[in-house]
């Protein structure tokens, strides 16, 4: 992975999940590899490789991309594995088939606790680096790099005693958190521990309790959905319906680039469909993802690693998931549309507040003649009053009447008749004439 000696990532000692995190910045990745290898600040890591190897740059994009598939997932819980509804209405409660178990729930809150405890301990190793005097270079950027197990990775590579500080305080703030949520009142639940993890490791970080079968609950759809899931759909089907589904579904999308990725890595996983029938059905042969299967209650597309025996315990995360309603059977659905253009640049649009003239009840008439009223004085008032004839320039209100709604008395000009005189070409002089 680097020029000089052979060496590969498997020497660095870093877990796949150190490289799918620590890709979010690659310059300070790239120094942390350098430091686990011994090699020079500016040594040059392989960006092609032999024949039978990978890359380390194709690695970590590679781990980029799972970084972000994972920061969007979330925690699957019992209910995920299972054929909705739970409970149809007016029948009896259905027992839960599977569950954490307060043994699995226990094991999760310890892993959160060895986690915290080691972050306190990495965080206390790097303030003591920092109150050495003089401070020893090499052994602040050790405690420094300790903490990039917990994603707390300098910016671009960078190890100064100021970059050490503002790391030493985030580690206590991330410390803080956590143990916010540990003393949650109520006890600590699986979605409790899962904040504690993402407070604890960053954005996208899971401590997943496993999921496993309540022996004493009857088998359900899952189950028999289960046995058939391997032979459901072939490998060239569920890509295809991964790349369909992703050019409207942004989290399956980012997994289509993860499989690209692997494909050319030749490192691609193995993928298995399986639909669940609602309850009280049983499903035709055929896939809903190529084709229009009844009674189909749920599909899923699972990437499984080392799930050889479904009836063990096991952690899942859910990538992604949207409900679709089926066409057929005793119910339609029927849609309308219309055109409504938005005003764009035009004058926003406005509401028309109008009360009832003498303070009579609203009739077809007196509607409809508001609303020509209204029409005409939009008409009016579209154009600028210095476009309008010279009166409107010195009395606008003798341009258009405006009578009161409540009836008022106000003068009728209508009544009079005018002459005007132009005075030193600028004005008008108004005298008004009674008629008769």
């Amino acid at each position: 992975m680097a020029t000089g000696p052979d060496r590969t990532i498997a020497d660095t000692g870093l877990a796949a999940l150190d490289l799918v995190y620590g890709s979010a910045d690659p310059a300070a990745l790239d120094m942390l590899v350098r430091s686990r290898l011994g090699l020079p600040g500016d040594a040059a890591l392989a960006d092609i490789a032999d024949a039978g190897r990978r890359a380390y740059r194709d690695v970590v994009l590679a781990a980029a991309a799972l970084r972000t598939v994972l920061a969007g997932a979330t925690p699957a819980q019992p209910n995920d594995l299972c054929a909705p509804p739970l409970n149809p209405p007016g029948a009896e409660p259905i027992p839960p088939r599977r569950e954490i178990s307060p043994v699995a729930l226990a094991d999760a809150v310890n892993r959160a606790r060895t986690a915290r405890e080691t972050l306190a301990a990495r965080r206390d190793a790097l303030v003591a680096a920092l109150g050495h005097d003089p401070i020893v270079p090499d052994a602040l950027l050790a405690a420094l790099l300790a903490l990039a197990d917990f994603g707390i990775i300098s910016p671009a590579g960078s190890s100064g005693t100021d970059i050490a500080r503002l790391a030493a305080e985030m580690a206590s703030q991330r410390l803080d958190r956590a143990d916010a949520l540990f003393a949650t009142a109520g006890g600590v639940d699986s979605d409790i521990v899962a904040k504690i993890a993402v407070e604890l490791f960053g954005d996208g970080f899971w401590i997943l309790p496993a999921i496993s079968t309540v022996a004493t609950a009857a088998s359900d759809e899952w189950d028999v959905a289960l046995t058939g899931r391997v032979a459901l759909a072939g490998h060239a089907a569920l890509r295809r319906w991964i790349a369909d589904t992703g050019s409207v579904r942004g989290a399956v999308s980012r997994y289509g680039d993860t499989l690209l990725l692997a494909d050319a890595l030749a490192t691609a996983p193995a993928l298995s469909a399986m639909q669940v029938a609602q309850r009280g059905f049983t499903l035709a042969p055929g896939w809903i993802g190529t084709g229009l299967i009844d009674n189909v209650a749920g599909a899923f597309v699972i990437e499984a690693l080392g799930w050889s025996d479904p009836a063990q315990p096991a952690t899942y995360l859910v990538l992604d998931h949207f409900v679709e309603r089926l066409p057929g059977g005793d119910e339609n659905t029927t849609g309308i549309a219309f055109n409504a253009p938005s005003p764009n640049a035009r004058p926003p649009q406005a509401w028309l507040l109008a009360i009832a003239p003498d303070e009579r009840d609203w009739t077809t008439d007196s509607l409809l003649a508001t609303l020509r009223d209204t029409a005409d004085l939009a008409r009016v008032r579209g154009v600028t009053l210095e476009r309008q004839p010279y009166p409107a320039r010195v009395l606008p209100v003798l341009y258009q009447q405006s009578w009161s709604l409540r009836g008022e008395e106000v003068v009728d000009f209508s009544k009079f008749a005018f002459t005007a005189t132009l005075i030193d070409n600028s004005l008008y002089s108004l005298r008004f004439v009674k008629d008769n």
